[in-house]
Protein backbone atom coordinates (compact mmCIF):
# COMPACT_ATOMS: atom_id res chain seq x y z
CA UNK A 1 0.00 0.00 0.00
CA UNK A 2 2.80 2.35 0.38
CA UNK A 3 3.42 2.21 -3.69
CA UNK A 4 1.77 4.72 -5.88
CA UNK A 5 0.41 2.38 -8.13
CA UNK A 6 -1.25 5.42 -9.61
CA UNK A 7 1.83 6.41 -11.21
CA UNK A 8 3.56 3.02 -12.73
CA UNK A 9 0.11 2.44 -14.24
CA UNK A 10 0.08 5.44 -16.79
CA UNK A 11 -0.67 4.99 -19.89
CA UNK A 12 2.83 4.82 -21.67
CA UNK A 13 4.07 3.58 -25.20
CA UNK A 14 7.31 1.49 -23.81
CA UNK A 15 5.50 -1.22 -22.75
CA UNK A 16 3.73 -2.13 -25.86
CA UNK A 17 6.14 -1.73 -29.05
CA UNK A 18 4.82 2.02 -29.41
CA UNK A 19 1.52 1.32 -28.54
CA UNK A 20 -0.09 3.28 -25.90
CA UNK A 21 -1.62 0.98 -22.89
CA UNK A 22 -1.80 0.72 -19.20
CA UNK A 23 -0.33 -2.39 -17.56
CA UNK A 24 2.74 -3.88 -15.03
CA UNK A 25 5.32 -6.21 -15.79
CA UNK A 26 4.65 -9.91 -13.67
CA UNK A 27 7.37 -13.25 -13.19
CA UNK A 28 6.00 -16.29 -13.78
CA UNK A 29 9.39 -18.35 -12.72
CA UNK A 30 12.83 -17.23 -12.51
CA UNK A 31 16.28 -18.89 -14.08
CA UNK A 32 17.61 -19.84 -17.23
CA UNK A 33 19.61 -23.15 -17.63
CA UNK A 34 21.65 -21.47 -20.47
CA UNK A 35 25.08 -20.19 -20.16
CA UNK A 36 25.26 -16.43 -22.32
CA UNK A 37 28.71 -14.82 -21.34
CA UNK A 38 27.37 -11.77 -21.65
CA UNK A 39 24.27 -12.24 -19.22
CA UNK A 40 23.79 -11.81 -15.85
CA UNK A 41 21.34 -14.30 -14.58
CA UNK A 42 23.22 -17.09 -14.37
CA UNK A 43 25.58 -15.11 -11.45
CA UNK A 44 22.54 -14.05 -9.73
CA UNK A 45 20.35 -16.97 -9.73
CA UNK A 46 23.94 -19.12 -8.73
CA UNK A 47 24.61 -17.13 -6.05
CA UNK A 48 21.92 -18.71 -4.05
CA UNK A 49 22.77 -22.32 -4.98
CA UNK A 50 25.23 -24.56 -3.28
CA UNK A 51 26.82 -25.67 -6.63
CA UNK A 52 27.93 -22.47 -8.30
CA UNK A 53 29.68 -24.68 -11.50
CA UNK A 54 26.49 -25.51 -13.00
CA UNK A 55 23.38 -23.11 -14.27
CA UNK A 56 20.77 -22.65 -12.19
CA UNK A 57 17.82 -24.53 -12.74
CA UNK A 58 14.50 -22.18 -13.97
CA UNK A 59 11.57 -22.57 -11.40
CA UNK A 60 7.94 -21.50 -11.66
CA UNK A 61 6.02 -19.96 -9.41
CA UNK A 62 2.16 -21.50 -8.87
CA UNK A 63 0.00 -20.66 -11.66
CA UNK A 64 -2.41 -20.38 -9.18
CA UNK A 65 -0.55 -17.22 -7.49
CA UNK A 66 0.09 -15.86 -11.10
CA UNK A 67 -3.27 -16.21 -11.97
CA UNK A 68 -4.60 -14.43 -8.70
CA UNK A 69 -1.62 -11.38 -9.81
CA UNK A 70 -3.07 -11.03 -12.97
CA UNK A 71 -6.51 -11.03 -11.90
CA UNK A 72 -5.69 -7.90 -9.60
CA UNK A 73 -4.21 -6.17 -12.67
CA UNK A 74 -7.37 -6.37 -14.49
CA UNK A 75 -9.50 -5.77 -12.14
CA UNK A 76 -7.96 -3.40 -9.36
CA UNK A 77 -5.32 -1.76 -10.95
CA UNK A 78 -7.20 -1.68 -14.80
CA UNK A 79 -4.27 -2.74 -16.41
CA UNK A 80 -5.16 -3.78 -20.54
CA UNK A 81 -1.81 -5.51 -20.89
CA UNK A 82 0.67 -7.07 -19.24
CA UNK A 83 4.68 -8.37 -19.58
CA UNK A 84 6.10 -11.46 -18.35
CA UNK A 85 9.78 -10.78 -17.85
CA UNK A 86 11.10 -14.74 -16.73
CA UNK A 87 15.12 -15.02 -17.48
CA UNK A 88 13.50 -16.87 -20.18
CA UNK A 89 9.27 -17.58 -21.08
CA UNK A 90 8.71 -20.84 -22.75
CA UNK A 91 11.60 -23.15 -22.19
CA UNK A 92 9.06 -25.91 -22.70
CA UNK A 93 5.82 -26.55 -24.50
CA UNK A 94 4.34 -27.80 -21.57
CA UNK A 95 5.04 -24.33 -19.48
CA UNK A 96 3.27 -22.36 -22.37
CA UNK A 97 0.49 -24.20 -22.58
CA UNK A 98 -0.74 -24.60 -19.12
CA UNK A 99 0.24 -21.22 -18.62
CA UNK A 100 -2.08 -20.58 -21.58
CA UNK A 101 -5.00 -22.73 -20.50
CA UNK A 102 -5.11 -21.27 -17.12
CA UNK A 103 -4.90 -17.81 -18.39
CA UNK A 104 -7.82 -18.28 -20.54
CA UNK A 105 -9.90 -20.26 -17.96
CA UNK A 106 -9.53 -16.81 -16.29
CA UNK A 107 -11.95 -15.12 -18.45
CA UNK A 108 -9.04 -12.23 -18.12
CA UNK A 109 -8.93 -9.92 -21.35
CA UNK A 110 -5.83 -8.24 -20.89
CA UNK A 111 -3.04 -8.47 -24.02
CA UNK A 112 0.25 -9.89 -23.01
CA UNK A 113 3.76 -10.21 -24.54
CA UNK A 114 6.88 -12.22 -23.23
CA UNK A 115 10.59 -12.53 -24.10
CA UNK A 116 12.11 -16.00 -25.03
CA UNK A 117 14.78 -17.66 -26.84
CA UNK A 118 14.60 -18.45 -30.90
CA UNK A 119 15.35 -22.49 -29.90
CA UNK A 120 12.47 -22.43 -27.88
CA UNK A 121 10.03 -21.62 -30.73
CA UNK A 122 10.13 -25.15 -32.67
CA UNK A 123 6.55 -25.35 -34.39
CA UNK A 124 3.33 -22.97 -35.19
CA UNK A 125 0.96 -24.80 -32.78
CA UNK A 126 2.83 -23.30 -29.82
CA UNK A 127 2.96 -20.40 -31.29
CA UNK A 128 -1.29 -20.42 -31.93
CA UNK A 129 -1.95 -21.53 -28.72
CA UNK A 130 0.04 -18.14 -27.22
CA UNK A 131 -1.80 -16.09 -29.60
CA UNK A 132 -5.18 -16.95 -28.83
CA UNK A 133 -4.46 -16.47 -25.53
CA UNK A 134 -3.77 -12.89 -26.20
CA UNK A 135 0.06 -12.65 -27.03
CA UNK A 136 0.50 -10.28 -29.26
CA UNK A 137 4.19 -9.54 -28.49
CA UNK A 138 7.12 -12.09 -29.10
CA UNK A 139 10.81 -10.92 -28.53
CA UNK A 140 13.69 -12.59 -28.80
CA UNK A 141 17.70 -12.03 -28.04
CA UNK A 142 19.05 -12.81 -31.18
CA UNK A 143 22.23 -10.88 -30.62
CA UNK A 144 23.51 -11.48 -34.00
CA UNK A 145 23.79 -13.13 -37.19
CA UNK A 146 27.96 -13.85 -36.57
CA UNK A 147 27.80 -17.83 -36.46
CA UNK A 148 31.55 -17.22 -34.92
CA UNK A 149 30.11 -14.34 -32.22
CA UNK A 150 27.06 -16.37 -31.07
CA UNK A 151 29.72 -19.00 -30.31
CA UNK A 152 32.06 -16.95 -28.87
CA UNK A 153 29.69 -15.32 -26.35
CA UNK A 154 28.11 -18.78 -25.81
CA UNK A 155 24.47 -18.15 -27.15
CA UNK A 156 23.76 -21.34 -27.70
CA UNK A 157 21.84 -21.04 -30.92
CA UNK A 158 22.13 -21.01 -34.53
CA UNK A 159 21.38 -18.63 -37.30
CA UNK A 160 19.17 -21.23 -38.82
CA UNK A 161 17.06 -21.46 -35.05
CA UNK A 162 16.41 -17.92 -35.64
CA UNK A 163 15.29 -17.64 -39.08
CA UNK A 164 12.86 -20.53 -38.35
CA UNK A 165 11.95 -18.64 -35.53
CA UNK A 166 10.84 -15.68 -37.13
CA UNK A 167 9.38 -17.64 -39.84
CA UNK A 168 6.99 -19.54 -37.53
CA UNK A 169 6.05 -15.95 -36.18
CA UNK A 170 5.53 -14.44 -39.38
CA UNK A 171 3.21 -17.15 -40.55
CA UNK A 172 1.50 -17.03 -37.26
CA UNK A 173 0.57 -13.41 -37.24
CA UNK A 174 -0.48 -13.90 -40.84
CA UNK A 175 -4.14 -14.31 -38.87
CA UNK A 176 -4.08 -11.68 -36.33
CA UNK A 177 -2.96 -7.97 -37.69
CA UNK A 178 -2.39 -6.93 -34.01
CA UNK A 179 1.05 -8.95 -34.01
CA UNK A 180 4.19 -7.59 -35.30
CA UNK A 181 8.16 -8.69 -35.60
CA UNK A 182 10.14 -5.70 -35.35
CA UNK A 183 13.70 -6.13 -35.47
CA UNK A 184 16.82 -3.95 -34.95
CA UNK A 185 20.39 -4.81 -35.74
CA UNK A 186 23.31 -2.68 -36.53
CA UNK A 187 25.28 -5.47 -38.14
CA UNK A 188 22.26 -7.06 -40.14
CA UNK A 189 22.29 -7.27 -43.93
CA UNK A 190 19.20 -5.61 -44.43
CA UNK A 191 18.67 -6.49 -48.28
CA UNK A 192 18.51 -10.41 -47.62
CA UNK A 193 16.70 -10.15 -43.88
CA UNK A 194 13.93 -8.02 -45.79
CA UNK A 195 14.05 -9.64 -49.00
CA UNK A 196 13.34 -13.11 -46.75
CA UNK A 197 10.68 -12.13 -44.75
CA UNK A 198 9.05 -10.00 -47.39
CA UNK A 199 8.79 -6.81 -44.68
CA UNK A 200 6.75 -3.84 -45.35
CA UNK A 201 8.46 -1.40 -43.58
CA UNK A 202 11.94 -0.66 -43.24
CA UNK A 203 13.53 1.90 -40.82
CA UNK A 204 17.20 2.88 -41.37
CA UNK A 205 18.64 5.08 -38.63
CA UNK A 206 21.84 6.51 -40.37
CA UNK A 207 25.20 7.51 -38.23
CA UNK A 208 25.47 7.02 -34.97
CA UNK A 209 23.05 7.56 -31.95
CA UNK A 210 25.39 8.71 -29.48
CA UNK A 211 29.49 9.90 -29.94
CA UNK A 212 31.80 6.59 -29.95
CA UNK A 213 35.25 6.74 -29.09
CA UNK A 214 37.35 4.09 -30.56
CA UNK A 215 39.79 2.85 -28.32
CA UNK A 216 42.68 0.53 -29.75
CA UNK A 217 44.91 -1.74 -28.19
CA UNK A 218 48.71 -1.26 -28.40
CA UNK A 219 49.84 -5.01 -29.16
CA UNK A 220 47.89 -7.83 -30.19
CA UNK A 221 46.56 -10.03 -27.36
CA UNK A 222 45.17 -13.80 -26.66
CA UNK A 223 41.54 -13.25 -26.14
CA UNK A 224 39.71 -9.76 -27.64
CA UNK A 225 36.57 -10.45 -26.31
CA UNK A 226 37.80 -10.90 -22.39
CA UNK A 227 40.03 -7.71 -23.65
CA UNK A 228 37.03 -5.78 -24.60
CA UNK A 229 34.92 -6.72 -21.28
CA UNK A 230 37.64 -5.85 -19.06
CA UNK A 231 38.53 -2.59 -20.86
CA UNK A 232 34.24 -1.48 -20.25
CA UNK A 233 34.67 -2.40 -16.84
CA UNK A 234 38.06 0.01 -15.99
CA UNK A 235 36.33 2.51 -18.01
CA UNK A 236 33.41 2.08 -16.04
Amino acid sequence: HKIDVAWYSEVNKYLLRRIPAAGGHIFTGRGCPFDCGFCAANAVWSANSSDTTRAPKARWRPLDHVMAELHAFEKVHKFDFFYILDDVFGLTEDEIREFCAAYKKSGLKMLWGAETRVNCVRNIEILKVMRDAGCVQLDFGVETGSPKLLKIVNKGITVDQTVRAFALCKKAAAKNPALRIVATSATLDVDKFCDYFQCTRRLEIPGRTFPVERVFLKKPCDDYFEEALLTVMTIH
